[in-house]
């Protein structure tokens, strides 16, 4: 894992606690992810779209939400504030939504911006810390990912502006195609993720065993396995260090 932290996202760089594993502490970026975590270099992310939600402050996440980050949607962009925020897996507590930024990432991405690697994945499932009562199940696609510093610096600019005005704007970034609209989502917040599946409640066992493909098409289903193995690879993980 040392090799990678040069080039790629450090994904073991923060620990913390999510309430799907209780009180054991965890890798969080690790934590995001559900199943295999794959390296995609900038010459893999290249023709790739990318997006994310972010947005004023509001009642539930009172600190708002920045354009640029570490975590990013992948390729298929949500149409509606459930399948954003199920499938993205983002609490209500994290980011309040009324905007999302698209980029379209050019196909020449290794020689523009050649730092640009990616961990892909799964989205793992989110319980609520400040709001317990929320779940959402997850499933979608997501990538950490090391943008360019001014590519990051010019979303984010830009982004503050759109949420100033309200408006949509479109612009080229060094080859990279960003787009910025709002949602207008009227049930985005306080609204989905409010009633579980009966049986779905943190923290999970111990006891581990094999991942296999059936159970992560059924992660909903089989939460205590999945979880149970997520932790374990984590553990085994740290001890490499």
């Amino acid at each position: 894992m040392k090799g990678f932290t040069i080039l790629y996202p450090d994904l073991i760089r923060s620990k913390g606690k999510s309430p799907a594993f209780g009180n054991k502490p965890v890798f969080t970026s690790i934590a995001s992810f559900s199943g295999d975590i794959t390296a995609k270099s900038a010459r893999d992310m290249a023709g790739s779209t990318i997006f994310r939600a972010f947005g004023n402050p509001t009642d539930l996440a009172p600190n708002g939400s920045w354009a640029a980050g570490g975590f990013w949607g992948y390729q298929k962009v949500p149409g509606s504030a459930e399948e954003w925020r199920q499938l993205s897996a983002v609490l209500d507590e994290w980011n309040g939504n009324g905007f999302l930024v698209v980029l379209h990432l050019p196909e020449d991405l290794a020689t523009r911006m050649p730092g640009s690697n990616a961990w892909h994945g799964k989205i793992a499932e989110q319980f609520g810390s400040a709001i317990p009562a929320q779940y959402l199940k997850g499933g979608g696609e997501q990538v950490i990912i090391n943008l360019d510093e001014m590519l990051k610096q010019e979303v984010n600019r830009i982004g503050e502006q759109v949420k100033a005005i309200g408006q949509a704007a479109s612009v080229e970034i060094n080859g990279v195609k960003a787009e910025f609209y709002p949602t207008n989502w009227q049930d985005v917040n306080g609204v989905h993720g409010y009633s579980k599946p009966e049986g779905i409640e943190p923290p999970y066992a111990t006891t581990t065993r094999e991942l296999h493909d059936d159970e992560l098409r059924s992660k909903v289903t089989d939460r205590t396995i999945l979880n149970a193995a997520r932790f374990e690879r984590q553990t085994t993980t740290g001890s490499e260090q």
